[in-house]
């Protein structure tokens, strides 16, 4: 007699996924992890993460305000191998220095409907590595395929989760991206350069500033 399907709920961002069909690949251990694969070094593209300015400074500002550990949701778009942030989702949570207890379960209906691509949480003031419960709690349970990790410094780690033909998981480090806005301004086409000054042309600039290093 074949073993029933059940549900189940996951650690982690809380996520909500229903167990794994075995495929005819199937190792028969659903959670070995690959540590090293060709699949993946030959055939896989290396994809970035782009995380636009204003997300990258709010971010850095809940690690300013929380100094724990802390969790949120990704909300973006895929285009080739680039990942773009485009806002996020703060689930309950209950947090100490070194843990995030989850109180928010977010199924696969909530995860499709709000566009989540990604998990992101903080190490606080510690190195922005997975650590083992980052791996097995989140990263390898969690059907979202991209995670990030920060810190208190404003430094990401972020991993790839990518599924093998022979149902196998394993991780890929990828780049984290950010993206400097640029600001619209009004009236910039007002301010004329007299007899084509550059903007890197010094001849004009007094001596007392040029020799002080003021430009």
């Amino acid at each position: 007699m074949g073993r029933k399907k059940k549900d189940k709920y996951l650690n982690g961002p809380g996520e909500y996924q229903k167990e794994r069909e075995a495929s005819n690949w199937s190792t028969g251990d659903e959670h070995k992890f690959c540590t090293s694969c060709d699949y993946v070094e030959k055939l896989m593209p290396e994809e970035k993460i782009i995380i636009p300015m204003k997300l990258y400074l709010l971010f850095k500002h809940i690690c300013k305000e929380i100094k724990s550990e802390w969790q949120m949701l990704l909300v973006g778009t895929k285009d080739g191998d680039r990942i773009r942030i485009v806002d996020y989702y703060i689930p309950q949570q209950t947090v100490t220095f070194a843990t995030v207890k989850n109180e928010e379960c977010i199924d696969a209906a909530f995860i499709a409907q709000h566009s989540i691509i990604a998990t992101l949480h903080s190490h606080s003031s510690m190195a922005t590595g997975f650590s083992r419960t980052d791996v097995e709690m989140t990263n390898l349970s969690s059907p979202l395929q991209y995670h990030i990790v920060t810190n208190n410094d404003g430094e990401y780690t972020a991993a790839q989760v990518i599924t093998l033909p022979c149902s196998m998981k394993t991780m890929q480090e990828i780049a984290v991206l950010i993206e400097w806005d640029t600001p619209d301004i009004i009236g910039l086409e007002k301010i004329k350069r007299e007899n084509g000054f550059a903007h890197d042309d010094k001849t004009d600039i007094p001596f007392y500033m040029r020799e002080r290093g003021l430009v």
